[in-house]
């Protein structure tokens, strides 16, 4: 059985086999706006969209720059799994695997496939993620209206507040990141 998602541009796009054609920075800016970090659980709407462009403008490099705003473009053809599901579903796939070694496999020929449509080095960089895990403690103290003890933020939180933005406009920021970056 083949699962082919219409994209907002119109254009085809099958997960598991993800062409770098099909991919639009349209498509991953509207699926990644509409898409809410924590399973939408934070006091106010938080999108991956903004979570992608606030991690790209922490990090200096333009390639690395770029990938910060694309590390996440799978969720915008598969959906966000929250950090702490997919940590424990490691754990299972280091067990055996089973189905989340295949949604991992699905994840990152995505994202193989985003590095190529936007001619971006493999593997996405370290930094990348050291900036993520900065953003993840950073979201854990500001979205959801109670202090967080110290001890559950494993990594230091930046010191700016996060003001989460609506979707639209998340949306924009995003695309004029892009092109910030010369992304197209």
């Amino acid at each position: 059985m083949t699962w082919i998602t219409v994209t907002q541009s119109g254009l085809p796009f099958e997960p598991f086999d993800p062409r770098p054609e099909h991919i639009t920075l349209y498509d991953i800016s509207c699926g990644l706006s509409r898409s809410a970090r924590w399973s939408g659980q934070t006091v106010v709407p938080y999108s991956v969209a903004q979570h992608s462009v606030e991690i790209s403008e922490r990090l200096s490099m333009p390639g690395v720059a770029a990938w910060g705003l694309l590390h996440d473009a799978a969720e915008a053809y598969l959906g966000d799994i929250p950090r702490p599901l997919k940590e424990r579903l490691f754990v299972q796939l280091e067990r055996g695997g089973g189905a989340f070694e295949m949604l991992i496999g699905v994840e990152m020929r995505i994202l193989e496939a985003v590095g190529e449509r936007f001619h971006l080095s493999w593997p996405i960089p370290e930094q990348v993620w050291e900036a993520d895990d900065r953003q993840l403690a950073t979201e854990r103290r500001d979205l959801f209206g109670v202090e967080q003890p110290a001890e559950a933020l494993e990594y230091e939180p930046y010191p700016e507040r996060i003001i989460p933005q609506a979707g639209p406009i998340a949306h924009r920021l995003f695309l004029a990141r892009a092109a910030e970056l010369w992304i197209e």
